[in-house]
This record gives structure tokens, C-alpha cells and sequence, in this order.
């Protein structure tokens, strides 16, 4: 009998920040604990990171507790309102022009569950983006 007969070969997968940072960058929230508006009530929310321009992204990290954030953060070391500010402006872009949930709608009536799930998802998110940021950037 050889000596691999009794071995099994295990393959190891490369981590790909790339295609974690696609499957991670939009997608649905059901939510435990639904949001009403008065006039509707949301059981999921749908977000897309990628539907934010610059200047959004940047508005939404300044954004702290109704006050501008004073103390500058790199993107891999968001704050948990950071990440919830970031998830509302990204889910608020998915939502209809007109009658839709704002990013303050969903940041203040949001569940503590879900606000849970949020932040994770926009922490995952950015810190994945920072890593494939940093290969985009040539040192020529």
C-alpha cells in the first residue's frame, strides 16, 4: 500500500478580495424588524455600495450623530456609526425617487438587529475595498 493511498490532498483556495468585495457589494437585507413610514412598511432593504459616487461615500463617513466626524478615519477603521451611515446612504440609493426610505429614515428607524447586520455588512465592504484599492495604486 502506498503512502497515499491513506492521504487525502485537500486543496487550498486563494483568497480573492476582488471577487469577495462583488459578492459583497450589493444585496437584500431582510429585515427582523420591519421599517414603517406611515404609508408602507419595508421588510428588506436592498443596497449597492457601488451606487455611491465620492462625494456621497465622503458625506456619509463625515456624517456622525448629526454633527460632522472631526477626527479623520482611514476607510479600514470605520466606526459602527460610520458603518451604519455608509449602509443607509447605500440602501437609500436603491431605494425610489420618489415615497423611497432616506438614509436618515433607515438609520433612525432601523432594529438593533438589523442595525447589527448593517454595519457588519458596511465594515466587510470597506474593508474589503481598501484592500483592492491598495493593488490599484502603482508606485511610479
Amino acid at each position: 500500500m502506498s503512502e497515499n493511498t491513506n492521504v487525502q490532498e485537500t486543496k487550498k483556495t486563494e483568497f480573492d478580495p476582488k471577487k469577495a468585495l462583488e459578492e459583497i457589494r450589493s444585496g437584500k437585507l431582510e429585515l427582523m424588524e420591519p421599517i414603517e413610514d406611515g404609508e408602507n412598511i419595508y421588510n428588506e432593504l436592498t443596497y449597492d455600495f457601488m451606487a455611491m459616487k465620492g462625494l456621497e461615500l465622503a458625506r456619509a463617513l463625515d456624517y456622525f450623530g448629526g454633527e460632522k466626524n472631526s477626527g479623520a478615519l482611514r476607510t479600514s477603521d470605520l466606526t459602527d456609526v460610520q458603518a451604519l451611515n455608509l449602509f443607509a446612504a447605500s440602501a437609500a440609493k436603491c431605494q425610489p425617487t420618489q415615497g423611497g426610505l432616506d438614509a436618515t429614515d433607515i438609520r433612525e428607524r432601523i432594529g438593533g438587529l438589523d442595525a447589527i447586520a448593517a454595519i457588519n455588512i458596511a465594515k466587510i465592504f470597506f474593508k474589503l475595498s481598501s484592500l483592492v484599492a491598495s493593488s490599484h495604486i502603482s508606485k511610479t
